[in-house]
Order: structure tokens, then sequence, then C-alpha cells
């Protein structure tokens, strides 16, 4: 008959949550974290209108939903409620827990196979600073590589062989994929079906495997490794090859195999753009970054320009695993240099040159797209379509320290400062050391200051920026040690190519105090002062305008004003109690500003009429007082 109870009345026109969360949840994980940035909203994870747990958002506007181990249930509901507010409901995907490694993440070795496709150069590089896996037939062949690589000075304390009968030197094409296993911790080793009639190259992964005892998956789909490349962060990229070497499967299908396997959650199947036989993706684009994506550049006149230019709107126009649109460079090879296909090895990239005019431009290109890596360039017996990214497979750090990070976007002024957030995982097992993590920042007015990370729980680390003003531009870095020996930022290569956000040039405004209660009698009229402030952060003017329900004992000596960053003005409160009965009176003044994070504030004002001689105090907030010249 009088209705639900418990029903929660809106008061005011319900706005917008801004909810953050990641887009997957793994099987066998116990917890979810929600950001909303409202204090109790309500989160909660369902599936197919069961319960599976829920949490209300704390003082910071974070909530971590708890539930029993989740299973592979392919997707789940996010339902996000708060006062006053329009719910978020989403659906999340349950995925594996496992993860696929980019060739610009840490790696510890490389495999070649002999008869070589390098040189003993490219060997010597690459020894300098990681295991250097050499595939040879027989014992005596290895012997012979040995002698070959004392007689070139290579440092034979960085060279391991795999004894194993091998048809070609493609080792990125043939070679074993990588995922970390979310559920032992280590990396296990993906084989595939080869998309050539080599058998010897198709058994590879598998001796690899076996060699260094990983786990080893078999994938049932027809692949290349040179037609395939990962960000590191569930996105991955091939040519429509791999619609054409799996005819029986659709592309849903496909999607469906390399998620299961790989646990890519984004597989952008594109168009081959440079009409040759082989449709690789590494014959004419790169990941470089999470974000950054490099794509060769021809002139007008060239017979696949539409193609390639084609692919480069394709790719400006997606989102990376950042939330951000792609970066997109370019590496000018009119003529069909393989520069492209290049080997990022952790801090140097070796790039094919063909003793061309455009060597010099193309290993400038490098540097302005990846600042602070050693970018060094190799001739070699190199093709358009086969050069030294195909003829070396990389071989990840399966002990690497794993740092996670969405970077800032740009930001609010906040008096808390800016939260940075990581998840960091030293897979050797180790300890952090040396009062790791940090995060490293900076502005265009001071050099580097360090905060350090506190831990919240799951391998999640936490830290603040202090406060910026408005229009200020925040270079910063994660940084952290274990005690493996291990050292490594985010990004990749630190200071020389940091993070940055700008802290939005807006009005940030504040209030005091945030409510009145007052005390008075009958036929009075009293004073109370209200002052409205523009933050020290603030970058533009507040606008602010002033109004109240209108019950009519409550007015402003201003009821409009504009006020500058660092600047307040004082409001005077008038409250004419002539002729109010004895009582409890309730106001509220509501304040309209163009601060884009706080557009309303309500400020309560309560009032008790008593007699006379019951009033001892007016307010309880602040003292009355008579305005000047009353």
């Amino acid at each position: 008959l009088f209705g639900d109870p418990s029903l929660q009345v809106r008061t005011d026109t319900p706005t917008n949550m801004t909810v953050e969360h990641d887009a997957f949840i793994t099987i066998g994980s116990t917890s979810f974290e929600v950001v909303v940035g409202i204090e109790d909203a309500l989160c909660a994870i369902s599936h197919n209108g069961e319960l599976l747990g829920y949490a209300y958002t704390d003082e910071n506007g974070n909530a971590i939903i708890q539930f029993e181990p989740m299973e592979d249930v392919g997707t789940v509901d996010l339902v996000v409620t708060a006062y006053n507010k329009i719910p978020y409901i989403t659906t999340i995907e349950v995925i594996p827990p496992i993860r696929q490694p980019a060739e610009f993440e840490p790696m510890e070795g490389v495999l070649i196979r002999y008869p070589f496709g390098i040189s003993y150069d490219i060997i010597a590089e690459m020894a300098e600073d990681v295991e250097v896996v050499t595939i040879v037939a027989s014992e005596s062949e290895k012997t012979y590589v040995e002698s070959q690589y004392q007689s070139h000075g290579i440092n034979l304390s960085h060279c391991s062989f795999l004894i194993a009968p091998t048809d070609t030197y493609w080792t990125r094409d043939y070679g074993p994929w990588f995922v970390f296993n979310g559920t032992t911790g280590k990396i296990d080793v993906i084989n595939f079906t080869y998309n050539r009639p080599r058998p010897n190259d198709d058994r590879i992964p598998e001796i690899y495997a076996n060699n260094q005892s990983m786990n080893l998956h078999y994938m049932p789909l027809v692949h290349s490794g040179g037609n395939y490349m990962t960000d590191g962060h569930r996105i991955a990229v091939s040519t429509d090859l791999v619609l054409d070497e799996n005819p029986d499967l659709t592309q849903e299908e496909i999607e469906e195999i390399v998620k299961n396997y790989l646990g890519i959650t984004t597989y952008h199947i594109v168009p081959d753009v440079l009409g040759e036989y082989i449709k690789h993706i590494d014959c004419w684009a790169k990941f470089l970054a999470p974000d950054k994506i490099m794509i060769i550049e021809v002139p007008p006149s060239h017979p696949q320009y539409d193609e390639i230019e084609a692919a480069v709107d394709y790719f400006a126009n997606q989102l990376s695993c950042y939330g951000t649109p792609y970066k997109i460079y370019r590496v000018y090879t009119p003529n069909g240099e393989p520069y492209i296909n290049s080997l990022i090895l952790n801090d140097k990239v070796l790039v094919p040159i063909v003793e061309s005019e455009w060597d010099d431009d193309a290993l400038a290109s490098y540097q302005s797209a990846m600042p602070g890596y050693e970018i060094l360039g190799f001739t070699g017996s190199w093709l358009t379509t086969d050069a030294l990214h195909c003829r070396v497979k990389g071989i990840p750090d399966r002990y690497m320290l794993y740092i996670e990070h969405i970077p800032l976007k740009d930001q609010l002024p906040s008096d808390n400062g800016f939260l940075v957030e990581a998840k960091i995982i030293p897979y050797s097992g180790e300890s952090l050391v040396n009062d790791t993590p940090v995060v490293y920042w900076k502005n265009s007015s001071i050099g580097w200051n360090m905060v350090q990370m506190q831990y919240k729980g799951g391998n999640v680390y936490y830290a603040y920026i202090p406060p910026q003003p408005c229009g200020e531009t925040i270079y910063y870095y994660i940084h952290a040690e274990d005690a493996s020996g291990r050292s490594e930022n985010h990004p990749y290569i630190g200071a020389a190519d940091p993070h940055s956000f700008e802290v939005t040039p807006v009005p940030d405004i504040w209030v005091s105090p945030f409510s009145f209660d007052l005390v008075a009698s009958e036929g009075h009229i009293i004073y109370e002062n209200l002052t409205i402030g523009n933050s020290v952060y603030a970058g533009k003017n507040l606008s602010i305008n002033i109004s109240c329900n209108g019950e009519g004992w409550l007015s402003f000596s201003i009821l409009n004003a504009t006020i500058e960053p660092a600047s307040y003005i004082n409001v005077t409160l008038i409250i004419n109690t002539t002729g109010m009965s004895i009582g409890i009176y309730h106001e509220s003044i509501s304040i309209w500003s163009n601060d884009p994070d706080e557009p309303l504030l309500i400020i309560p004002v309560n009032l008790s009429i008593v007699y006379e001689n019951d009033v001892g105090v007016l307010s309880i907030n602040f003292p009355t007082y008579a305005p000047p010249g009353l």
C-alpha cells in the first residue's frame, strides 16, 4: 500500500559516474578492483542473475569485490550504483590466466640456427648481453660453430647449443612461442603447426621445451611467427594469411583459440598491404611499445601506396591497451628496403640496412620513435620480405621482473596528487629490494623527484605524485629492483622516454564551511560567512552562481562572481527570523560553477528557532558577525 520502504528517493538529477576497471577477469582469480571516485558506491558482479560478490567503495572511491575462485564462465556482469547517479552496467570477459610477452619486453636470449642467415657481427652483438642459443645438427657441428665463434670474438660464455635437425634458418617463423602461466608462475612454450612443409623446423618448439624442461602446449592453428606480433597486453596483429591457412576455422573460432592459448582478447586480422606471397606482418609493421606501431612508408607512386596508407588509417583509429590511440611512426622504404624487419633486444634495436641512401634516415626514424635505445644497423643478405627479424627468435626472460601499468591520461587538478598504480611480479620469486618500487617524476621546472610506492595487495603498489598546477606537464616512470639482480622500468627505457600527462587547465572550487547549523530566536537578522575559492592549482577562472530553495528567510550578499585561481570571496549569508515560529527549518545553498569535477555543490543550512532566553550560540560552525558597514 505504501510502497517499498527501502527504496531510496533521488533528490537531484542523476549524473554519470566515471568507473575504471580491468577489461577481463582471469580464471581462478578471487577479487576484482573497481575505481569509482565516490564513496559508498555499490559494485556487484553476477553471472546469469546469480550474485558472485559485491563491495562498497571506500572513502577514496575504491572497491575490491571478493568472490570464490572464478570459473570459466565466459562473461560476468558488473553493475555499479550510487546515490543520485546513473547506474553503470557492463560485461567483463573471463579469460585464462596467461599472458604472452612482447618482443620489447626483457629477453634472456635469442634462438638462431646454423648454417646462419645472419653475420657473425650480429651474433657477437647479441652475445654481449643475452644468451645466444644456436641450433646445430650434431656434436661435430657444435664444435665447428664454437671454433667459429671464438675466432670471431664472440663471447662463448653467453652461448649454448640445441642439437636438432632443421630445414631452414627462419627461426622466427617456426620457433617456440611463450606465455606466462598465472597459475604456476612459470613460462610455458606454445607449439603450433608451422605453415610450411618442413617437418624438422616444425618440431623445434617441442625439442626446445623438452631441453629447457618447460611445459609444452599445442595450439591447434596453422601459423608463422613472422605473421604475428603482440603488445604483451592481450592485443595481437596478423595479416589475413591466418584465415587463408586455416580454412576450416571461422575468424571467431581463431579468435577463441588465441584467447585460450595465448590470452589474446583483441586480435587484429588485417589485409596484407604488400601484395607479396609471404603476407607476413613483420614485413610492413612492428610494435615498438604497447602504444607505438611503426609502419613502412612509400612514395605515392608506389603500387601499394593506397593499401599501406589504409593500414595506417586503420591503426591510427584503434585504441592501444592504454586506452589511447596508437602512436604511428613511419620508416621510409621507397624501394622495398627491409628496415621494418628489425629486432628489438632489450635496450638495443638491430636494424637491417642495405647500404642505401635511405639507411641513415631509417636509423633516425627508429631513434625518434624509441629515445634512449641504442639503434644499430647491420648489412646482410636481406630481402624485402626476409631480413634480420625473420632469422632470429627472441627468448623472453623467464625470471623477468614484470611491471604492468596503465599510464595516466590528462588529469584534473587534485589536492591529493595523482595516483600511480602498478602490478609488479618478480618471476624469479625473489623479493623487491633497495626500497623499490618507486615513481620518478618531474615537471617543466624541476628535475627528477622520487616517491616510494606502497604495497596495496595482490602484487599491486601505489604512490601519489604531488599536486601540480593546471597546465603543467608531468613526466614519470616506475622503477623496481629485486634480489635476483634484475632492475626494470616502466616504460622499459625509463627516463629517456617517460610517460607524461597534463594537468588540465580547469577551475577547481572549494568552500568553507560545508554546512551550517544555526540557532536563533524570532525577530532577528543574523549574518554568517561562506568562503568560496578557486584552488591554487586551478588553471582557469571560476564562475559561480548562488541560489537557495526560496523559503524566504535566507539571502546572500553575492549571487554570482568570477574568482581567479588562488583566490577566494566571502559571501555573507543573511538570515532573517522575523515572524518565524519555534521549530527547526532547513534550507540548501546551491553553488553552480564551471568546475567540471564539481559543477554543483549543495551546502545544507539548518536553523533552529528557540525562545530568546535559550539562545546561547548562534552558530556552531563560525561565530556570527556583522559585515562591514552594517
